[in-house]
């Protein structure tokens, strides 16, 4: 610990690229983990429907009738899912982007559904061009209740609606909804993706809904389905975190080595004062776990803020979402680079004979 001290330098330049790794492994990976379980809250806690009722291929018009005509069905609320595009702006860049849409009934909506709504009603968007914004989607349009925005759908067509509500759950249902029966004239299949269906107080409809083809599952099944989506969605971002790791790692490695080589001198001179090659590669080894730690201290202070202001900014709250597993294997992976990248010129270095 004293040649630490001792050679402050050395260490530092030995634990801030580790330290930098660690930083940059955690915020990639912990940035996805914190949006995608904010998105499943907000799924969990918006939908009051007991069931989401589902078809392989879509459900009709006829169908979607059907189901509302149960017995111990209260209401029915079908959603149809598409995408929108909006022009707005990015730190102060014009620019245009794409966002989830979501179309319902909003007859129904109160009963089976809840956007956490801020400014406005979901009642009106039964009016002619009309339309609701998530939080997010009306600061990107610098939008408010009351203002018209012209957008296009899903099949290109462009369009203008005036905005009749902000909500905040737009992570776990898109950033825009609009009326159904509007937004499914403008998808390819012009069907519903899926029912949110109240039902009376014991009732039990699931073998009816059965009998028609439908499938029902539990509102946390939705959470479920969107979770896995963002799940494959996040895998192209690890591979390509992966491989900038990979050179990352390489430049650690590289640098670790030519450190550990510079100190041939300071290694043979030891051996000639009468320490064993074991002892030396104690003492390096030592030092190398010690240098791994600092870093993995280090890379965890510094992650921090950016994965409290990512919190900050989709949940409100400054609590990001961090996989015990996952950080642990990042530490570990810090610590065994740092051992490696010194161990084994160690022990290139500890083959010759000692001479001045």
């Amino acid at each position: 610990m004293s040649n630490l001290r001792g050679y402050s330098r050395r260490t530092a330049s030995a634990v801030v690229p580790l330290a930098l790794a660690m930083s940059f492994a955690c915020v990639q990976l912990f940035l996805p983990t914190t949006v995608d379980a904010e998105a499943s809250a907000q799924s969990r806690d918006g939908l009051s429907a007991d069931l989401v009722v589902a078809a392989p291929a879509g459900i009709s018009p006829g169908t979607v009738e059907q189901v509302a005509g149960m017995n111990g069905v209260k209401s029915v609320n079908p959603v149809v899912r598409s995408g929108v595009l909006l022009s707005g702006t990015t730190f102060g860049d014009p620019t245009v982007e794409p966002f989830a849409a979501q179309g319902i009934d909003p007859a129904t909506a109160p009963g089976t559904l809840d956007l956490d709504v801020q400014d406005g009603s979901l009642e009106r968007l039964g009016d002619p061009d009309t339309i609701a914004l998530s939080s997010d989607a009306a600061h990107f349009l610098g939008a408010e209740v009351g203002e018209t925005i012209g957008f296009h759908l899903g099949d290109g067509t462009e369009a203008d609606a005036d905005v009749v509500a902000v909500y905040d759950r737009g992570l776990g249902f898109g950033d825009v909804t609009m009326d159904g029966a509007t937004l499914r004239e403008h998808t390819t299949a012009g069907l519903d993706d899926y029912l949110l269906v109240t039902t009376e107080p014991g009732a039990s409809v699931e073998q009816d809904l059965g009998e028609l083809g439908l499938v029902a599952e539990t509102p946390d099944a939705l959470a479920e389905d969107g979770s896995e989506a963002r799940d494959s969605q996040a895998w192209v971002n690890r591979i390509a975190l992966i491989v900038i790791l990979g050179y990352v790692a390489l430049s650690v490695v590289n640098g670790l080595v030519m450190a550990t080589l510079g100190r041939r001198r300071e290694l043979t001179l030891l051996r000639l004062v009468g320490a064993r090659d074991r002892q030396v590669r104690t003492m390096t080894l030592l030092e190398s776990l010690a240098t791994g730690a600092l870093a993995v201290v280090l890379g965890t202070v510094v992650a921090v803020p950016p994965l409290i202001g990512i919190a900050l900014g989709v949940s409100g709250r400054p609590l990001p979402t961090i996989e015990p597993l996952a950080y642990a294997a990042i530490a570990v992976g810090v610590v065994v680079l740092g051992v490696v990248s010194v161990w084994v010129p160690t022990r290139t270095t500890l083959r010759t004979r000692p001479s001045l």
